[in-house]
């Protein structure tokens, strides 16, 4: 099932023409215009949940292949490991809930709160 990921903007991106007439204005507090668009990814590899998912809540390390994580309630990690050799993840770093993180993850240690984890 494609997954939908929104995009924001102070303007129309004609970029993409495909989705030119699904781009919606989005009431906000901060006196501009914002758009909306939802982008439908119908990679099979990358859909949410497709292959299913991990439900994480305790402290014990997990180790499997997932592409994204859900952060359901704050979240923080004592590991975090990717393919990606940018920045380490510590376990001071706060992820709030709602919080979507993308990546190739081989291993996954919460120090608090709860996520999904989708398998690769």
């Amino acid at each position: 099932m494609p997954s939908l990921t929104p995009t924001l903007s102070s303007t129309i991106s004609n970029a993409n023409t495909a989705f030119n007439n699904s781009w919606i204005s989005v009431e906000n507090d901060q006196d501009r215009t914002i758009y909306a668009q939802a982008i439908y990814n119908v990679n099979d590899s990358v859909a949410l949940g497709q292959k299913g998912a991990t439900f994480l809540s305790s402290t014990k390390n997990q180790t499997g292949s997932w592409h994204t994580i859900q952060v359901l309630t704050d979240a923080r990690f004592v590991e975090l490991k990717s393919e990606w050799d940018g920045d380490k993840v510590s376990d001071e770093d706060i992820f709030l809930a709602g919080t979507m993180i993308y990546g190739l993850f081989t291993s996954i240690t919460l120090a608090s709160g709860k996520v999904i984890a989708y398998k690769n």
